[in-house]
């Protein structure tokens, strides 16, 4: 334990051990030191981000802590000590043991093992001499003693999590190189076509080997051991090229779906809005089509241009004639996929646009099926299929031709240009059989090649539809903002500075008429504001606004007197949090805990479930607690646990409430509760919220 103390860095020190380590890890832009305001407190995490790296907090599963350590490789550790929080920088893993960082850039190895039971002492100190009585009450033998502690603490505390682990990620705003290179998906880039191309080449040396010994001597015993040499040499190549797919493809599939998600999460509430449920649906089907044709396309096509080279040069061996008609070939082939790209796409187009009406029409079908006359009801949908399948039509003919015309083609243009070249000249034998081989070579070759780029075709028009969501998620990192969001803890308000505090805000929506203008307000600690108006006069977007989920086209908003654009969003959160209309919230599939700490960290600590099951109380959910088999890990949402609209309703404000924000915003949250359970939820509102801004209709 000791020798463990000795490695650690106080919480002072950590975020100039996190930027030494940053530089040993490569992290562009590490060179300067993170701005932390107080570099004695606030959250970890919050340092990753001016260090051009993500630290996510983690926790495991006491039963599974020892397993799980297992895959660590660059992590933040806190070891509990008894004056202080101590942390364990580690930089890199090698089998059983860990590298981590020590004061004085120090570099030492520890095992796993020992950090192992270093963490999960943690939890196992309160029962142990409880464990060690009960062991030496029941008599158990010295030899099977460690083994039925083990057991016995795997029963009272094995569904306990071990915490204060944060692990070392790349942002996933980071390039495609950077992610490729951190998670050593480069290497497997650059070593699939290697194997691939001697894989081939062993190939054809095998195919060599036979015609010499058929145009030779005859085949020999040492020829025949020859030949089986290197096909059975080509073995472990074919299966690191198989090996090697799978890890690129798992690789460049996990980076797009996070690359896509980070894009959706950046996206504007209107341009959400705007695109409807149907076409966010056919992003979906974008995104799923881009990954895997890319891939299942990609890497195919990649490893076909090999084998075309390969193949050209073989042809090369008997003249420029065969070159060349490969050449002009290779031009009628890209004619060709051309003309597939373009039919392709006009195809795509219906098919999305026919996708987002069956959803839209799926979503009012009880509206149509009362309004709309029955012989009128599918008269749109008969349209737009007739329509979608004279795309497929011309789609599948084009598709056609590149699939079966180009290969087979070849061989007859092959076949022609050998007779020309070679029928009734006396050519070499050998001569002659490398002429129909590289024949051969290159049908398989464009046989795969044309495959390949139909599914290329496909992920690159998915890729064109879904351009915007990857270059949101792939905002470049800003240093500056990265150390913004170190700050520590919320600034105190300056001294007869406004919570929140609006000159000349003004909003409209994609220039149209301003629907706010020239607003002039101020809010101050401990203000209860009641905001009135009409319906459309423009309550719901000011609260949007005052929350940071859009932005003012005009006008200053401070918080805590400071510039809100110049904030986080981390801690513009800490700020302000609304509540938003019922039809506007969402309980997300998960447990019921989940949903209500959503806004706070996760995995929990046994303090913060313990304030969520008190407000649950407070609010009147204990009754639904109660019913839950699960109690609070009952999973609710679309397949779960099915809420009632008031009691959905009270989960989202004790969402808010459970992030003690400086100024709490209801916009119309309690319209669904009846009297009674509005009475008591809106005590404790008034209990818990610093600030409070109600809005309400007039």
């Amino acid at each position: 334990m000791e020798e463990l103390n000795r490695l650690t860095w106080d919480r002072a020190a950590l975020p100039v051990a996190l930027q030494h380590a940053a530089k040993g890890w490569g992290v562009p832009g590490s060179d300067s030191a993170p701005v932390v305001a107080d570099p004695r407190s606030g959250p970890i995490e919050a340092l990753g981000p001016a260090l051009g790296v993500d630290l996510e907090p983690v926790g495991l599963p006491y039963a599974a802590a020892r397993r799980r350590l297992d895959r660590v490789t660059r992590a933040v550790v806190q070891l509990d000590d008894r004056d202080e929080p101590r942390f364990l920088v580690i930089i890199a893993a090698r089998g059983a043991r860990l590298q981590v960082l020590a004061p004085g850039r120090q570099r030492r190895w520890i095992t796993r093992q020992a950090l192992a039971r270093r963490l999960c002492a943690v939890l196992e100190e309160p029962h142990r001499d409880e464990v060690d009585r009960f062991l030496e009450h029941a008599r158990v033998a010295p030899a099977r003693r460690a083994k039925a502690a083990a057991m016995l603490m795997m029963d009272r505390i094995g569904a306990r999590m071990v915490t204060g682990i944060w692990l070392v990620r790349t942002p996933v705003s980071a390039s495609l190189p950077r992610q490729l290179r951190d998670g050593r998906g480069a290497i497997a880039l650059a070593a699939l076509p290697a194997c691939h191309a001697v894989q081939y080449l062993l190939m054809l040396a095998a195919w060599w080997v036979v015609g010499r010994a058929l145009l030779g001597d005859g085949i020999t015993a040492a020829w025949l051991a020859v030949w089986v040499l290197l096909l059975i040499s080509r073995i472990p190549f074919a299966a690191a090229v198989r090996y090697l797919q799978g890890a690129v493809a798992i690789q460049l599939g996990g980076f797009l779906k996070r690359r896509l998600l980070a894009g959706v999460l950046q996206l504007e509430p209107e341009t959400m809005r705007s695109l409807g449920v149907g076409r966010l649906y056919g992003r979906v089907m974008d995104a799923e089509a881009l990954e895997s044709q890319a891939v299942s396309g990609g890497v195919p096509a990649l490893l076909s241009i090999v084998e075309l080279v390969l193949a050209a040069l073989v042809l090369y061996q008997t003249g420029p004639l065969l070159p060349l008609v490969l050449i002009a070939w290779l031009g009628i082939t890209a004619v060709l996929v051309r003309r597939l790209w373009l039919r392709r796409q006009t195809w795509t187009d219906k098919r999305l646009a026919m996708t987002h009406d069956m959803v839209e029409h799926m979503v009012g079908y009880r509206t149509r099926l009362a309004q709309q006359p029955l012989h009128d009801l599918h008269r749109e949908e008969d349209a737009a299929l007739a329509d979608y399948h004279e795309g497929s039509v011309a789609m599948d003919r084009a598709t056609l031709l590149v699939l079966t015309l180009v290969p087979r083609g070849w061989l007859l243009v092959g076949t022609a240009a050998f007779a020309l070249l070679f029928v009734g000249t006396g050519s070499a034998v050998g001569t002659t059989a490398a002429a129909l081989g590289g024949i051969l070579l290159v049908w398989q070759a464009l046989g795969r090649l044309t495959t390949g780029c139909a599914s290329i075709i496909t992920a690159a028009i998915a890729a064109a539809r879904i351009r915007d969501l990857y270059r949101a998620g792939s905002m470049p990192h800003d240093p500056v903002a990265g150390a913004a969001l170190a700050e520590a803890t919320p600034v105190a308000p300056r001294e007869g500075t406004p919570l929140l505090e609006a000159a000349r805000l003004g909003f409209a929506y994609n220039g149209r008429r301003p629907l706010l203008r020239d607003c002039h307000f101020a809010v101050n600690q401990g203000d209860l504001i009641l905001l009135e108006g009409g319906s459309g006069s423009g309550k719901s977007t000011l609260v949007s606004l005052l929350a940071g989920m859009r932005r003012q086209n005009a006008g200053l908003l401070f918080l805590n007197g400071y510039d809100a654009r110049a904030m986080t969003p981390t801690r513009r959160r800490r700020a302000v949090v609304a509540v938003p209309q019922f039809h506007q919230n969402h309980l997300f599939t998960g447990t019921f805990l989940f949903n209500l700490l959503i806004g706070c960290a996760w995995p929990p600590q046994v303090a913060d479930e313990e304030r969520a099951l008190t407000l649950c109380k407070e609010l009147g959910l204990d009754t639904v607690l109660d019913r839950m088999p699960a109690r609070e890990r009952q999973r609710v949402g679309e397949t779960g646990w099915q809420l009632s609209h008031g009691e959905r309703a009270r989960v989202f404000l004790a969402r808010a409430l459970l992030q003690r924000p400086d100024i709490v915003v209801l916009d119309e949250s309690l319209a669904a509760l009846d009297a009674e359970n509005k009475e008591r939820t809106l005590q404790c509102v008034l209990r818990h919220a610093k600030t409070l801004i109600l809005v309400a209709h007039r």
